[in-house]
C-alpha cells in the first residue's frame, strides 16, 4: 500500500459524494480510502454508507461526540493509514483525476521529498471557478519550473515561517514518517494546525511545488477558516513565536519578530480582548524579554497612524 487517503467529514454532505468519487477515480490505483465522519448532524453517515463495501475503502469511522479540532480527526487518520504516503483530502473539495499519480511520480522519484503540493481552482458552493487565485510569488513559481525540489528549511525559513503559503491541504501528499515525528502541539489549535504541521513535515525534507491546478478548493460561508476567523490572528502569533524558536537565522528571527508585531496589532484592531490573552503575551516574553513594547508600539503606529497610542496591559 503507498498511499492512504484520509477523508474527515463534518457536515459537507452536499459536497461528499463529489468527494469521495474524485478519490476512487483517481488514475494511481494503490491506494486505500479512510473516512471519519466527526458526528455530523446532516446526512452524511447515509452518503459514507453507500461506499461501505467498495475494494479501496479500508475504514470508515464514526465518531459519538464532535473532537472540535480537524487536527485531531487528521493525527487518528494519519495513526490508522497503512500507506507510506498521506493525502487528506477534505470533504468539501475534490481533485483531478491525476492529482495523485502526478504527486506519486515525483515522490516515488525523489525519495528526499517528504511533501509534494500543486496549485488550485478556487470554487464556489456551487462548484463555479471563482476568479484567479494565482497569489503564488513569481520567484518561487519559477523555481519549480524545471523539475527542482526546494531544501525545507530554505522554504520555511523565505515562504512558510510567514505565511501559510500551503492553503489548500487537499492538494498536499506527504510522507506518513515525517507526521508521525512531529509533536503533537498541532492538536490545539482551532484554525492554523496544518501551518504548524507543514513546517514540522518540511523542515528536515526537500518539497516540490507543481503550478499545474490539480485541486478544486471550495470557498463557502460553512468551512472552518469562514466559522473562526477570529482565531486566525491569535493562532498566527502562536505558530510564529514557535518558528523563530526554531530557526537560528538572526535575519530570519528578526523578520518574524516583526511579522508577529504586525499580526498581534491587525488582531488586537479587530477585537481589544486580543491582548488579554494571557497565554499569548507569555509565549511572546519567551522569545525575548524586551521585544514586545518597543516592537509592538512600532507595528501599531505603522499600521494606524502616530495619532494613536497603544496601551498593553
Amino acid at each position: 500500500m503507498e498511499v492512504s487517503v484520509i477523508i474527515p467529514n463534518y457536515n459537507h454532505a452536499p459536497f461528499l459524494e463529489k468527494r469521495i468519487e474524485s478519490v476512487l477515480n483517481q488514475t494511481f490505483k494503490d491506494f486505500e480510502v479512510i473516512i471519519l465522519d466527526d458526528c455530523s448532524a446532516d446526512n452524511s453517515r447515509e452518503i459514507i454508507e453507500l461506499y461501505r463495501s467498495h475494494p479501496s475503502v479500508s475504514q470508515i469511522m464514526y465518531n459519538e461526540a464532535n473532537s472540535g479540532s480537524t487536527f485531531k480527526q487528521w493525527d487518528k487518520g494519519v495513526v490508522l493509514a497503512q500507506g507510506e504516503y498521506i493525502w487528506i483530502a477534505e470533504s468539501d473539495d475534490y481533485a483531478n483525476v491525476s492529482f495523485l499519480e502526478q504527486a506519486m511520480l515525483k515522490l516515488k522519484k525523489d525519495k528526499s521529498l517528504g511533501l509534494y503540493f500543486c496549485n488550485y481552482h478556487a470554487i464556489d458552493e456551487k462548484g463555479n471557478i471563482m476568479l484567479s487565485n494565482d497569489s503564488y510569488p513569481a520567484v518561487f513559481i519559477n523555481y519549480f519550473i524545471n523539475g527542482e525540489s526546494m531544501r525545507g528549511r530554505a522554504f520555511c525559513e523565505q515562504y512558510l515561517f510567514f505565511n501559510c503559503i500551503i492553503s489548500n491541504a487537499s492538494g498536499v501528499v506527504f510522507k506518513k514518517s515525517l507526521f508521525m515525528e512531529a509533536d503533537k502541539s498541532y492538536m490545539r489549535l482551532k484554525v492554523s494546525g496544518d501551518w504548524r504541521i507543514w513546517v514540522n513535515i518540511c523542515y528536515n525534507a526537500r518539497i516540490f511545488f507543481d503550478e499545474r491546478k490539480l485541486n478544486y478548493f471550495r470557498a463557502h460561508p460553512h468551512n472552518v477558516r469562514s466559522l473562526k476567523a477570529s482565531l486566525m490572528g491569535a493562532e498566527a502569533v502562536q505558530n510564529m513565536v514557535r518558528f523563530v524558536k526554531k530557526t537560528k537565522d538572526k535575519a530570519i528571527r528578526k523578520q518574524l519578530k516583526e511579522s508577529i508585531c504586525k499580526t498581534w496589532v491587525y488582531s488586537f484592531s479587530l477585537n481589544k480582548n486580543f491582548c488579554l490573552n494571557i497565554a499569548l503575551i507569555k509565549s511572546i516574553l519567551l522569545i525575548d524579554i524586551f521585544f514586545p513594547v518597543r516592537l509592538i508600539k512600532r507595528a501599531y503606529k505603522k499600521l494606524h497612524g502616530q495619532k494613536h497610542h497603544l496601551h498593553l496591559v
